[in-house]
Order: structure tokens, then C-alpha cells, then sequence
């Protein structure tokens, strides 16, 4: 009897530390997700960023050396018209 009671207790304490590593597997895992996840937001954040940043800046440049050249082209054309 007392055999049987020992086995029975070794049984629980196996059950419960197999619960408990599994438990803390998935909790581990899920961590590991989660941290992925938001590892990979930030990275895709930062890039929508960077490329936002990037075609505003080359926008702005080409308007104003478009509004440069335009306005560069029109005076020059206005001094030669004047000085005819």
C-alpha cells in the first residue's frame, strides 16, 4: 500500500513538473513571438520612414531646381530682351 501511495506520488510531482515545463515552454515561445513581431513593426516602421523621408526630400529638391531653372531661364530671356 504504502508502494502504491510512493508511485502515486511520484506520478503527481512527474504530472505537474511536465504542466509546469510545458507551461513555461509556451510562455517562453509566446514571448519570443511577441518580440519577433514587434522587432519586425519597428524594422517596417523605420523603412516606411526612411522612404517617406527620402522621396519628400528628392521632391523638394527637383521642385526647386525646376522653380530654379524655370525662374534662371525666364530672367535670362528677360535681360536679352531688354538689352535688344
Amino acid at each position: 500500500h504504502a508502494y502504491l501511495h510512493v508511485h502515486a506520488c511520484v506520478c503527481v510531482v512527474v504530472v505537474v513538473v511536465v504542466v509546469v515545463v510545458v507551461v513555461v515552454v509556451v510562455v517562453v515561445l509566446v514571448v519570443v513571438v511577441l518580440v519577433v513581431v514587434v522587432v519586425v513593426v519597428v524594422v517596417v516602421v523605420v523603412v516606411v520612414v526612411v522612404v517617406v523621408v527620402v522621396v519628400v526630400v528628392v521632391v523638394v529638391v527637383v521642385v526647386v531646381v525646376v522653380v530654379d531653372t524655370i525662374s534662371f531661364v525666364y530672367n535670362f530671356y528677360l535681360v536679352q530682351h531688354i538689352l535688344k
